[in-house]
Parts: C-alpha cells; sequence; structure tokens
C-alpha cells in the first residue's frame, strides 16, 4: 500500500540539515522560505495545522520531544516563549539566541538594565509598580512619560505615552491598575531608524543598511531606505551601536533593534528584538541577502554575507487587518516592476493584526514608491 505523503516524510532517510522553528507565524513561515533556498528543511512547532508557517512546512503540534528528535538546531520566531520550555530545549540542542541571551532581552525592564550595564544609549527610565513610583518618576524625569509593561509588549501593546501635566497619575492606574514595568522619559526624536544586526557562531558579526521606520498607533505602518537627506554619520552610528549590542549581548542570529535619532543627532535605543523583525522586510526585495537567509546562515554556521543595497530606492508598507482587507481582491491586482505582495495566509482577519506586506523597489531614485505601494493596499479593500 502507498504512503500517505506525510508518512513519506516521517520515513525518509534524512538528508537535509533540519532547522527547528518554535512558533509558526509569518516570521517562521518567511525563515522556512529561507530554509529551502539554502538547502536546509525546516520544522516547525506550530499550534495548529493551518497556521501560516504550517502551511508550508513540516510541523510538529503539542509534542515539544517528537520535534526535538527531528531537528539539529532550533530558533525561535518570537522572545515570548517560557524560560522553563526553552532551558528543557537547550538542555538537548543547540537553540538560538542562547538562553542566556533572552533571559537579558525577555524582560523589558531586564534589557534596560542590561542596555545600562553595557554602556548602550537608551533614554532615562525609573521602575514603577504603584502610585507613589510613578509620582517618583515624574520628579525625576518630568511629566511627559512613556511607560511600559515589563513583559509580552509588542506592536503598541503595553505601552502608554502620557503627559502627566494634563492627567492625573492616579487616573493611569484606574486604568491599569495592575501595571509592573517602568517609566521612560519622552524622547522628542526627528525619526526613528531601525537596523537588522547579525551574528554567526564565529562571532563574525555585519549589520544590514538603517532604515527609516515610521509607526502608525504602536504599530510599524512603513519602511523607507534612507535619502540623501538623512546623515551618513547619523546611519554609520546606528550602526556601530548595533553591533555593539549583540555582542554585548552574546547573540547568534538576526536581531531587530530600533533607534530614535533626536535633535541633536544622537542615537537612542528604544527597544531589542532577539530575532528577524518586521523593519527587515524590505531586506528581501532591496537587498543582496533577506534577513531571513542571514538567519539561517548565522544559527545553521554557515558564512553570513555582508549586506547592501542592492537598488536605489525601496519602500515597505504593512498590511493590517481591517473590516475592509480581502484577500480575494489579491487576484485582481496587477503589478509593475518591482512591485511585490507577500501575503501571509492567516486564518481570519483580526484589526490591526499583520495580514501581509507590500515590498516596493526601484533602480532610480524614485520620491513616490509609499504612494504607490498604498494604492496597492488600497485596491485589497473590499
Amino acid at each position: 500500500m502507498a504512503l500517505e505523503p506525510t508518512e513519506q516524510l516521517n520515513n525518509k532517510a534524512k538528508v537535509l540539515p533540519r532547522l527547528g522553528i518554535l512558533g509558526s507565524g509569518q516570521l517562521a513561515r518567511m525563515l522556512a522560505e529561507a530554509c529551502y533556498r539554502l538547502g536546509v528543511e525546516p520544522v516547525v512547532f506550530a499550534q495548529n495545522s493551518n497556521d501560516c508557517a504550517s502551511l508550508i512546512s513540516r510541523h510538529v503540534i503539542g509534542d515539544i520531544d517528537h520535534f526535538l528528535n527531528l531537528v539539529d538546531v532550533v530558533t525561535i520566531e518570537n522572545e515570548f516563549i517560557d524560560l522553563k520550555l526553552l532551558e528543557k530545549i537547550e538542555s538537548v540542542k543547540n537553540i538560538y539566541p542562547s538562553v542566556k541571551t533572552l533571559k537579558q532581552i525577555q524582560n523589558k525592564l531586564d534589557q534596560k538594565n542590561n542596555l545600562k550595564k553595557f554602556n548602550l544609549p537608551t533614554a532615562d527610565y525609573e521602575k514603577v509598580w504603584d502610585l507613589q513610583t510613578l509620582h517618583q518618576a515624574i520628579k525625576k524625569m518630568g511629566p511627559r512619560l512613556v511607560l511600559k509593561t515589563s513583559t509580552m509588549g509588542y506592536d503598541g501593546k503595553g505601552t502608554f505615552i502620557c503627559n502627566f501635566s494634563k492627567m492625573p497619575p492616579d487616573s493611569f492606574f484606574m486604568d491599569h491598575a495592575n501595571f509592573n514595568g517602568f517609566a521612560e522619559k519622552f524622547i522628542d526624536f526627528k525619526y526613528e531608524v531601525s537596523v537588522i544586526v547579525a551574528r554567526d557562531l564565529r562571532g563574525n558579526t555585519c549589520t544590514f543598511p538603517p532604515v527609516i521606520s515610521v509607526q502608525k498607533n504602536g504599530i510599524c505602518d512603513y519602511v523607507l531606505k534612507p535619502d540623501k537627506n538623512i546623515q551618513k554619520s547619523v546611519l554609520k552610528q546606528v550602526e556601530v551601536v548595533a553591533e555593539k549590542l549583540i555582542k554585548s549581548f552574546d547573540g547568534v542570529g538576526v536581531f531587530g533593534v530600533e533607534m530614535f535619532v533626536d535633535q541633536n543627532n544622537k542615537t537612542i535605543i528604544n527597544e531589542i528584538a532577539p530575532r528577524v523583525h518586521n523593519t527587515g522586510h524590505i531586506t528581501m526585495d532591496a537587498c543582496n541577502v533577506s534577513q531571513f537567509e542571514q538567519h539561517v546562515r548565522a544559527v545553521m554556521g554557515y558564512k553570513i554575507v555582508k549586506p547592501k543595497w542592492i537598488v536605489k530606492s525601496a519602500a515597505m508598507l504593512n498590511i493590517l487587518g481591517s473590516s475592509k482587507v480581502a484577500d480575494t481582491k489579491l487576484k485582481k491586482i496587477t503589478l509593475n516592476e518591482g512591485e511585490r505582495i507577500y501575503w501571509y495566509y492567516k486564518q481570519g482577519n483580526k484589526l490591526n493584526r499583520k495580514l501581509g506586506h507590500i515590498n516596493i523597489v526601484s533602480d532610480s531614485d524614485k520620491k513616490n514608491l509609499l504612494q504607490s505601494a498604498q494604492k496597492i493596499r488600497k485596491m485589497l479593500d473590499i
């Protein structure tokens, strides 16, 4: 009797090296696609068979021991994973970034403390857990503060921009009674920069060219290749800080580092993601190597590639869930040269959920790439 395809895969002699990915969302999907291009077999530890990474790769649901028996090396899709589980994995397999690295970053207050310890530029901050400590933070840093929860904060969740000259401090705890985290001094920044930095098993480190990142409601809206108005000295400063950061945390793989550039052109680290990052999606079409391929190279022991721009202008625009967005419109969109839609095939259309992204690149110094991407995104509306 002929074997079903899944059974054939389970019984096939292992030939390719296997990378286990903890998680099965869009980042895992794009990591899996990079694996195939490098001759690596991806195996994802998933919640469901219809998760976007499960749809294109071998996957295991629930049985961590079986998952670990299948793979050579383990990596993460996101950093919000139980440390006890990570420690169990590390006792039998190499995992990158390491548990030691993730412990320094996973909790955002610990992350801030470590940035300070490593003498890396970050905003002033004070631990806050009640009204008294909030008053102390206001006294030390002024009324304009950004309050952040220590854990599980991403895409604007767990972040609160407050001006306590216009609102009483006790009103914050009326709305967020269980808040436990820290307050940062509000940075009056000119623009936000993001940089993807990679470090391999041999300690070799390199950065992707920095990009300009623009947020909307705490979520990345779009990313642009910097134009000539951005000083080269600032971009170089961003790269130097990112390389020092990943070395300080003994990171392996790709990290996303978000920074503010203040009115004096000084860079200030906002947050660190010890993984591939939304702002790095532009590299899939604008650079000689994508952040996903670079990450696979780094964690599998391959040589990492020095990234560089291969186009003169580039833009990335996120497609977020709303009552208007419909994937049924995809087939009706005609794309021009240099335009590409990446659809994640997620189940369901939740508000502000990342459903895909649009990359547009050009070999000329075009100024209207963002507008072109926005027109494409509009075409997905019902």
